[in-house]
């Protein structure tokens, strides 16, 4: 995941030392945020609430789409989750700067105040995504009204939290199987893309929702390219479209041994081009730990390979940080 800082008056060296992680932007204030918005999943700003709400009124698109967005105030007294509070993960941050910095976290939504795990939260904790949401509402309702939630299906090494009663039939929620309010499925596969130079991103974003399945783009948790394409702006606003929460850039000679452990055949005319064979594949393999292959499709100007990750391990890594190119900062 990449973390984005902006502070209006600066003096943020107490974050940067507990949450080394964090990239400072640079630019305008407008700049940084509109930045933010486009490339990153989470964004630490320190200010004025008020100042914050002023510039990103339009940015704002929903809470599965927007990053998770935490205000701290300037002497680090308190944190408030503002977007994105459970399906991105703010709530669960503003615990870990509570642990770290000493600052208060402030919750105002009503499972949070009233110590309960909602759906969404726990959907985000645990690595899924939902595949019939309409009932999330109905499922907080149940657990904020201490009816119990039943859960069904394949809960992998989650502890099933309190609110919440495993059953092998029919249930209120789905793991992996339809549910009777909502559909939840393991983040548990790989993309590795390929794509032209000097594309726009929305061409390659095009493609993707066009050759690509709902329910397996669903399932994307980490999105892989060669590293001279990771490098660049547009693979992570692409990464960003599509949800991902990780990026990985594979070296040319990374991508050579992958080629030769999957029996990939020589290819002079992308050779010539990229130094590799292939692109999407040895990506998507390598960044699900070689695991096994679900769809490689090729448009025109990219090519997509999902593989499913090895060993996925529930709750552990999801909040991970991970490098920021330069274009992006």
């Amino acid at each position: 995941m990449k973390y984005a800082l902006i502070s209006v008056r600066g003096n943020c060296e107490l974050l940067k030392h507990f949450f080394p992680f964090l990239v400072e932007l640079r630019g305008t204030l407008k700049e940084k945020l509109e930045k933010a918005f486009r490339y990153y999943n989470v964004v630490v700003f320190v200010g004025s609430i008020g100042v914050l709400f002023r510039q990103i009124n339009e940015m704002i698109t929903s809470k599965f789409v927007d990053p998770a967005v935490i205000v701290i105030d300037e002497m680090f007294k308190f944190c408030i989750p503002v977007l994105s509070a459970h399906l991105g993960g703010a709530s669960d941050i503003c615990l870990e700067l509570n642990k770290r910095v000493g600052c208060q976290p402030v919750f105002t939504t009503a499972t949070d105040v009233n110590g309960v795990l909602g759906i969404d939260r726990l959907a985000r904790r645990y690595n899924f995504a939902f595949l019939y949401r309409e009932g999330i509402r109905d499922v907080n309702r149940k657990l904020l009204e201490g009816k119990g939630v039943t859960v069904t299906g394949d809960v992998g090494k989650m502890k099933i939290p309190r609110g919440y009663r495993y059953v092998s039939g029919k249930a209120d929620v789905g793991i992996g199987r339809r549910g009777a309010m909502v559909t939840l499925i393991p983040r548990d596969l790989a993309l590795g893309v390929g794509f032209h130079s000097g594309v726009d991103v929305s061409d390659i974003y095009r493609e993707y929702i066009d050759l690509l399945p709902l329910d397996l783009r669903l399932r994307v948790s980490v999105a892989a390219t060669l590293r001279d394409k990771w490098k660049t702006a547009v693979f992570h606003e692409f990464s960003k479209l599509i949800g991902a929460l990780h990026t990985r850039g594979y070296t040319v000679d990374e991508i050579k041994r992958s080629e030769k452990l999957m029996g990939i055949p020589f290819n002079e005319v992308v050779e010539g081009y990229m130094g590799v064979s292939a692109v999407a594949k040895p990506n998507g393999y390598m960044a699900s730990q070689m695991g096994t292959e679900v769809l490689t499709v090729k448009g025109k100007v990219s090519k997509f390979s999902l593989f499913r990750i090895e060993n996925l391990m529930w709750q552990e890594g999801i909040f991970d940080s991970e490098e920021v190119p330069d274009p992006i900062r």
